[in-house]
């Protein structure tokens, strides 16, 4: 959906535009113009003020709006431009947690394992694949096979994400490429 839509400035262009189609729809019925104009304009401001709040209430209750990728850290985007750099074939995996494989390819124009969950297919899956990853829970040759099965060349792993780095320690073959605050 287009998000352009969820904006409050839009709906008062709707209610200006509504009050102008009252207003000439109104013309036609004479003396009772001005009456027909106002419980009309009176209507559609009440009705765009019941839509606007429920669809807020509904942007208000997902859990991510304030999620950390709201903003990203200059740190962390520095680190995804030099990823960009690297002429690493395969994707980028990346945590389930903070949904990172949305904003990845924007800097370093790779594939991810893990994207949007409309545009992943198996996503539920591939999330709890990636997280036995990340916390660790794979031999060293289960971590190996996945990551050549799927053919991932690069690993990211931010301090956004609630993922302890020691994790990832435990796998002996992966090398450490940037590391930054």
């Amino acid at each position: 959906f287009n998000l352009r839509f969820l904006s409050p400035g839009v709906y008062i262009i709707f209610g200006i535009l509504g009050s102008l189609g009252i207003k000439k729809i109104s013309e036609f019925f004479g003396r009772f113009k001005k009456i027909i104009f106002y419980a009309l304009s009176l209507l559609l401001i009440v009705y765009f003020v019941l839509v606007y709040s429920v669809f807020l209430a509904k942007i208000l209750a997902d859990k991510n709006i304030f999620s950390p990728i709201t903003y990203i850290p200059k740190g962390i985007t520095q680190g995804f431009k030099y990823l960009g750099t690297k002429s690493s074939r395969g994707a980028v995996l990346t945590t389930p947690s903070q949904f990172l494989g949305v904003v990845i390819p924007i800097y370093t124009d790779k594939k991810v394992y893990i994207g949007r969950h409309a545009l992943t297919s198996d996503y539920d899956l591939k999330a709890s694949i990636s997280d036995r990853f990340y916390r660790g829970d794979m031999t060293s040759r289960q971590a190996r096979d996945f990551l050549r099965k799927n053919e991932i060349g690069l690993i990211v792993l931010t301090s956004i994400e609630g993922y302890s780095f020691n994790n990832l320690s435990k796998y002996s073959f992966l090398k450490e490429i940037y590391r930054k605050s």
